[in-house]
């Protein structure tokens, strides 16, 4: 198998586990899902690894392979092979899912980020994508309003959102809040970290971005919702939309701080944030969330529009966090994109360059 097609089923398979998670049906099908699981099917069978094949259903499929990281979906593999699909940027990948009670699961941020790199004819079905087109046929301003809100508000009582439609008197921004928020489930809490719904299952905690539940947050502190009053994002609007708005804001007002003026999701959103200083220098930045480096590798790989954008020096930026977790995590981003034009750093490293630069112009 080349690496395309490597790529086409573990791609496959992380839509598929995302419908499934999000289906509230009793017996919830993913053709996207079982599509992947044939193509791992008839590789094992290439292999002659026929002990894989048997009892190859779904749940064993979740159970055996996605809960584990992929390099162990092929330990006992033969060598040959094992050795060429290790040079496969997505062969890195982790764990798909993180195994819950009464055969429930719920998705790993690195399979989010499988999703995010998704094209189009897979990722248009996926709710973020219909609001963001939504959002795309309003003006600059609106759009501006409308992203910022969502962004602002994981969870919001029906009082705010009737206050902002009547702010805005736009049926077509009526629609896009509508169609991005939905009712939370009962015995919800607020989550204290990005501020979206976490839910207990027995003592284990969940919410949409594993990072939130690392930290083991202490239970008995949690914010309890009115769910009768409140509404929050859907899922992959929270997943996909807010939590990287939240950096996107973050260097926002990092940079005002400094004196600088700036802009959100300048020219139709081709990019995050445009940060003008004194000098009238501008610089672009494109704030990413990926916790897989190579997940991130394989979506700049080709953003020849960021590239291209008119700026004197562009970054994709990554959160700090994601360096201390892996310390070449930037170095795998650089190695696929073209240096001399744009770089992968982290906040902390631009905030440092954005002071230097404001100090410069002051002085």
């Amino acid at each position: 198998m080349e690496e395309l097609g490597f790529d086409r089923m573990l791609y496959s398979i992380a839509v598929g586990l995302y419908e499934k998670e999000q289906c509230t049906d009793k017996y919830p099908y993913s053709s996207y899902l079982s599509y992947g699981i044939n193509m791992f099917a008839a590789l094992a069978l290439k292999n002659g690894q026929k002990d894989v094949l048997s009892g190859l259903h779904e749940a064993a499929f979740i159970t055996d392979y996605a809960a584990k990281p992929v390099k162990e979906w092929f330990a006992g593999w033969k060598k040959e092979f094992t050795e060429k699909i290790s040079k496969y940027q997505l062969f890195q990948t982790g764990a798909l899912v993180i195994l819950g009670e009464n055969q429930t699961f719920y998705i790993t941020d690195e399979c989010a980020d499988l999703n995010d790199n998704t094209e189009n004819d897979m990722f248009n079905a996926l709710t973020q994508k219909h609001i963001y087109q939504m959002m795309k046929m309003l003006d600059p301003d609106q759009y501006t309003s409308v992203r910022k809100f969502i962004v602002e508000h994981p969870i919001c009582s029906e009082k705010e959102i009737r206050k902002y439609k009547m702010k805005c008197g736009n049926p077509d921004i009526w629609n896009i809040i509508k169609e991005a928020y939905e009712d939370i489930p009962s015995d919800s809490y607020r989550c204290p970290k990005c501020g979206w719904t976490m839910r207990l299952y027995g003592v284990q905690t969940y919410c949409c971005n594993r990072s939130c539940t690392e930290e083991h947050p202490d239970i008995e502190h949690l914010e309890k919702l009115d769910v009768t009053d409140n509404m929050r994002l859907k899922h992959g609007v929270m997943r996909y939309m807010c939590l990287p708005g939240k950096l996107e804001l973050d260097i926002k007002a990092r940079a005002e701080k400094y004196g600088c003026k700036t802009a959100l999701w300048p020219e139709r959103d081709r990019y995050d944030i445009k940060i003008i200083f004194k000098n009238e220098e501008i610089w672009a930045v494109d704030a990413k969330t990926h916790l897989n480096p190579y997940a991130l590798a394989e979506s700049v790989r080709s953003d020849r529009a960021f590239a291209s954008v008119p700026a004197a020096k562009r970054f994709f930026v990554i959160p700090e966090k994601r360096k201390q977790e892996r310390k070449d995590y930037c170095d795998i981003c650089n190695a696929v994109l073209p240096t001399e034009t744009v770089r992968c750093i982290t906040d902390r490293e631009l905030f440092r360059m954005i002071k230097k630069e404001a100090e410069n112009d002051n002085s």
